[in-house]
């Protein structure tokens, strides 16, 4: 299913002779380059009846010694309509007791895939060269063309679909929007061309008394369910954020304090993960369709923050007679325009990092072509709808909430839709800071949304609730899902491993930025407590300099820096403790004289960055 204008199938018919045609088997050579490291890196892809099998075999590069490195190999297919899939294999290449130039062999990668009926798209392998950054591992040499998929996709399609692959192909440019910096590539790093890969997390603690592993029986993702003290009231979904890439037990224990007041209200408490990246969508739907399969009688509401909070948005959208009510917490909502816009609302300008960051790995999770038709159709639903967000949310720009608002008053003007932004404090709050009264605000009026829709629910028909799977329930809205890979050949245990000992211990692939933890919710008059990501939560000017009040997620050192244009005004270094709000001071000296404005650099630990413009004379 095309989601494209025809008529940028009929732009592309003009460059149709750039893109090779699509025989049984076809190859795409593309060299390597960057950091002077150098070589040639081949794809092929061979097409045989509904059986594709994609490979990027091993091959020599020439890197310049003195230097630890990781070898990174990746193999992707995007069919039209559905998000894209990858497989990625690592070496690691200790050149540091080496000079000159050393030769080292790329992993090789590779998969199968079955072809469905219609389907046609395209599939890309790239390497990079990657060095150890204070974010995680970053590639410095990559075969990625600057052309992106235009330069570097082969064709997946059968002969009567080979014409609309190739013209796609040629129609394809940048999978995301530029970044400040201009960088591509990688996985998980927000750039656009970017991959995205789960980054699992083990659990940490066990399961409390009380609490349930898997109540609705083995599913796609791990769950865990919790019962009120008396007759539940309805059975309250949450999902936990993580750019759609941070998954599994670890990340869902977080969830907990959440859930306790849901149960606390009254509510039959589902708490539940998700697989990464494409899947994310689809395993949602399947928790919505077996609770209401199992609680037909009780009304369902979801909640989620940041990407959990998108999530439970679209489940809504594609479930409007089964979900009742949603709580979204600093959610993104347009995923096909938060790349245009800034974080912050009109309080601090220049917030087009964060909004950028974002569109870069919904374009890796759902597909840059795909980001209308896997944003939430606010037409569709019928559930009551409370959106929150930070003053100072600097990843989500408020117009995503408001917006969503507006476009559900205009389609239904009784809609029970809000907006609340939460002032700013030193809560942590998803991506902002928040005050303790507004946090207890928010609550009440998460509990007062609760009571409405107890109060509003009516049981539906008995033929109305289906069990999950097949099609979706009446009214229901179908979402893909990527294709399953199958390793050809299964890579060697070695050429996934990890770097030397040598080299700083790789963390999982999880993103510089984090779309949101979760956290508490409901009862009336308790404070809202979201952890959230790190952030900034002011900035002042002062007689002795600028003075920003920082808060992190991951203990550590933070770097700030005053620039106009390229030119370094003040530096500043701080350690900070995890969650705690730390105020730091960056003196101004002779450089920043006559300066009226500066561009702020935040560099937490972990290697989020966040900018600000600050005024320094009036």
């Amino acid at each position: 299913m095309s989601h494209r204008p025809t008529r940028v199938l009929a732009l592309a018919a003009a460059v149709l002779a750039a893109v090779p045609a699509c025989a049984a088997a076809s190859t795409k050579d593309l060299p390597v380059s960057g950091a002077g490291a150098s070589g040639t890196v081949r794809t092929l892809v061979d097409v045989q009846g509904d059986g594709v099998t994609v490979e990027v075999p091993s091959t020599t590069v020439q890197l310049p010694a003195g230097i630890s490195y990781r070898l990174r190999t990746c193999a992707e297919v995007h069919l039209d309509g559905q998000p894209p899939a990858s497989r990625c294999a690592n070496r690691a290449v200790d050149l540091t007791g080496q000079t000159g130039v050393v030769e080292a062999e790329t992993p090789p990668e590779g998969f199968g895939f079955r072809l469905p009926d219609g389907a046609w798209g395209w599939a890309a392998g790239r390497s990079e060269v990657q060095r150890w950054r204070p974010e995680g591992w970053r590639p410095v040499a990559s075969s990625w063309p600057a052309g992106s998929v235009r330069d570097a996709a082969l064709p997946v399609a059968r002969p009567a679909d080979e014409d609309r692959a190739r013209a796609w192909i040629a129609a394809s440019g940048l999978q995301g929007v530029p970044v400040a910096g201009g960088e591509v590539g990688g996985t998980n790093t927000g750039w656009p061309d970017s991959l995205c890969a789960a980054a699992p997390t083990p659990r940490t603690q066990p399961v409390p008394p009380g609490l349930v592993a898997n109540p609705l029986g083995p599913g796609p993702a791990p769950s865990e369910g919790g019962e009120p003290a008396g007759p539940a009231k309805g059975v309250a979904l949450v999902l936990h954020g993580g750019s759609w890439t941070l998954v599994g037990e670890g990340i869902m224990d977080e969830l907990r304090p959440e859930t306790a007041q849901w149960r606390a209200a009254g509510w039959r408490t589902i708490a539940a993960s998700y697989r990464a990246c494409g899947a994310s969508a689809t395993d949602v739907l399947w928790f919505v369709d077996r609770i209401k399969a199992a609680y037909p009688d009780l009304p369902l509401c979801v909640s989620g923050a940041s990407a959990g909070g998108q999530l439970a948005l679209l489940a809504a959208s594609a479930r409007p007679a089964s979900v009742d009510c949603v709580v979204a917490h600093g959610a993104p909502t347009d995923l096909a325009a938060i790349g245009a816009q800034r974080a912050a609302g009109q309080d601090v300008p220049g917030q087009e990092a964060g909004p950028r960051w974002v569109a870069n790995i919904a374009a890796s999770v759902f597909g840059a072509d795909n980001l209308a038709h896997f944003s939430p159709d606010p037409s569709r639903i019928r559930a009551r709808v409370l959106l929150a967000l930070s003053a100072l949310d600097h990843l989500i720009p408020r117009q995503q909430a408001t917006g969503f608002r507006d476009a559900m008053r205009r389609t239904d003007p009784a809609a029970d839709v809000a907006v609340q932004v939460v002032p700013v404090g030193d809560r942590p709050y998803v991506h902002g800071g928040a005050s303790d009264a507004g946090l207890i605000d928010l609550g009440g009026k998460v509990a007062a949304l609760m009571e409405r829709t107890v109060a509003g629910f009516r049981s539906p028909s008995p033929e109305q609730p289906q069990e999950p799977g097949g099609e979706p329930p009446a009214g229901g809205q179908p979402l893909p899902e990527p294709p399953v890979l199958t390793p050809v050949p299964p890579a060697p245990t070695a050429d996934r491993g990890e770097p030397p000992a040598a080299l700083p211990p790789s963390p999982p692939a999880a993103p510089a930025l984090t779309l949101g933890q979760q956290a508490t919710v409901p009862t009336r008059g308790a404070r809202l407590d979201l952890t959230g990501a790190s952030a900034v939560l002011g900035v002042r000017r002062t007689a002795r300099g600028v003075v920003v009040r920082l808060r992190t997620k991951r203990a550590g050192t933070a770097q700030l820096r005053l620039r106009s244009g390229r030119r370094v005004l003040a530096v500043a270094k701080r350690k900070l403790r995890a969650r705690v709000a730390t105020q730091v001071t960056v003196r101004l000296g002779r450089a920043a004289r006559g300066v009226r404005t500066a561009r702020l650099e935040v560099r937490f630990p972990g290697g989020l960055r966040v900018e600000r413009r600050v005024r320094l004379r009036r």
